[in-house]
């Protein structure tokens, strides 16, 4: 049985899946397009003060978040590029990920706008050449670096990591979820 997006509707039936029922390599693309769609389309309604003003998550300022998601979409591009080279992706300890979550904020806490927003399409287009030059079978195949089951199953939770974001800032903002869940 295939997932089928109801883009109408947004992600939501997309998140809400069945975790047995198979991912296409369609669905994980449109998925991708969708929640950067989503991001951008919320960022140009943004002003300068908005972007930069710490209290979003935490500390954590929209900037900040969207140079988090752009890591976490960087380091699942890079594993995808490993394992179309035959490669099997470093495992990340669970123990590391908080610490890997300040690094990245602390790196990226000088940069500007523009900067992070070109680090964001790269992101973007890395990851949808990850995908894409996949064969649709290695997508079901084990992620064995990570516990989320198949590649898939790894991209489509990390746009769910996206999505999740994207609900805290739109709820920072005090606007309804549009076009997203």
């Amino acid at each position: 049985m295939f997932c089928r997006i109801e883009w109408n509707l947004g992600l939501d039936q997309f998140f809400k899946r069945n975790s047995s029922e198979t991912l296409t390599k369609v669905d994980l693309l449109r998925a991708i397009h969708t929640e950067h769609i989503n991001l951008e389309t919320l960022l140009y309604t943004l002003t300068d003060e908005q972007m930069i003003r710490p209290g979003v998550e935490g500390q954590w300022s929209v900037k900040d978040i969207v140079t988090h998601l752009t890591f976490w979409e960087q380091l699942i591009a890079d594993e995808l590029k490993a394992v179309a080279a035959g490669k099997t992706p470093v495992a990340i300890p669970a123990g590391a990920i908080q610490f890997l979550n300040e690094q990245a904020y602390q790196e990226n806490l000088n940069r500007t706008m523009a900067e992070v927003r070109g680090d964001l399409q790269r992101s973007m287009r890395e990851m949808l050449h990850g995908v894409a030059t996949l064969r649709e079978e290695a997508l079901e195949d084990d992620c064995t670096w990570t516990d989320e089951g198949s590649i898939a199953q790894h991209v489509a939770n990390e746009m769910g990591h996206w999505h999740d974001h994207m609900a805290n800032i739109r709820q920072w903002l005090g606007r309804p979820l549009v076009g997203s869940v």
